[in-house]
């Protein structure tokens, strides 16, 4: 029995010894304990559609700070502070259009300097933490047809303190910088349908999206429900406001007097009105109120006179 029980415990000895070692060789084949090193990362994972990571400019009129993660990789959180240094490099965007065949208008830009503000540089990831943000303002008004084109902060990974390495995976990143136009948002709608011998007020809360850089499109969710909050006419006044007309406003820029009306949806021609009872025709950027009359099928006995009162961003 004794020799039995000192066989087992022999066994049991070399069991242990033998797992410890395949644990051992796991732990190196991982990288994710002490012997690692520690990686600096750019850590927002980006589209894999289209390899950048998104921002959006809400207000074009207000300046917008993005924020830029910056990691370390690492099992334990290092004991002492960790400065990780960032960069612009436009080389990135070259290299993007090249991989991606893009050319023409479907090219990437890089973010033009004067749009961004940058404090510096360096990013502090304090002792017995793994993470940090880096801050850039920017500035939409800096930013040739922002709305259209396709601008993109290319940023990198330059130098790390502490002996940390620069992730060969996620040491770079690209942003891509979207916006919506000055008119677009979420706006008050009263309005009225003229339409000979009758006249059917409506009112409600009319989300105005951004078409192009100078144009917005009517677009109410409920359009496909065919209801008045006031009054109830024949034609369903506010179903002319969904998918089915969705008429498009267009300004001038510079004097934001309405230039065009038309219709993205259906055979229907929409255009501007300007007859008897139209209003001013434009937008007010001290009230942030648009003035638009349009009339449908070319017919001036069809014709719709809103105001829309901006209530907040959409």
């Amino acid at each position: 029995m004794k020799k039995s029980k000192i066989i087992f415990i022999a066994l049991l000895v070399l069991g242990t010894l033998s797992l410890t070692s395949c644990l051992n060789d796991l732990e190196d084949f991982m990288g994710g304990f002490s012997g690692s090193p520690a990686l600096a990362e750019l850590s927002e994972a980006p589209n894999p559609a289209t390899g950048t990571v998104i921002r959006e400019i809400i207000d074009p009129t207000q300046p917008l700070t993005v924020k830029v993660r910056v990691n370390i990789a690492v099992a334990e959180p290092l004991d002492k502070a960790t400065t990780v240094t960032l960069a612009i490099d436009n080389a990135l965007v070259t290299a993007y259009n090249t991989a991606r065949g893009l050319t023409g208008d479907a090219a990437a830009l890089p973010m033009p300097a004067a749009a961004m503000t940058i404090s510096g540089y360096d990013v502090t990831i304090p002792a017995g933490q793994l993470e940090a943000d880096w801050e850039i303002i920017l500035d939409a008004a800096q930013v040739p047809d922002i709305v259209l084109k396709v601008y993109v902060i290319p940023i990198k990974i330059a130098s790390a303190t502490n002996d940390v390495i620069i992730s060969g995976n996620f040491g770079t990143q690209l942003m891509r910088v979207m916006s919506r136009n000055k008119y677009d948002g979420l706006y008050l709608l009263k309005g009225m349908h003229n339409r000979v011998p009758y006249t059917y007020p409506y009112e409600t809360e009319m989300q105005m999206r951004t078409a192009g850089s100078s144009s917005v499109a009517f677009w109410w969710p409920d359009a496909g429900n065919f209801g008045h909050p006031i009054g109830v006419g024949p034609d369903n006044d506010l179903s002319w406001y969904g998918t089915a007309i969705s008429p498009v406003v267009e300004f001038d820029p510079v004097t934001n007097l309405v230039t065009n009306v038309f219709n993205t949806g259906g055979t229907t021609v929409i255009t501007m009105f300007t007859g008897e009872g139209a209003n001013s025709n434009l937008y007010d950027p001290a009230t942030k109120t648009i003035y638009v009359s349009w009339n449908y099928a070319n017919n001036p006995l069809r014709a719709f006179f809103d105001t829309l009162t901006f209530i907040r961003p959409r």
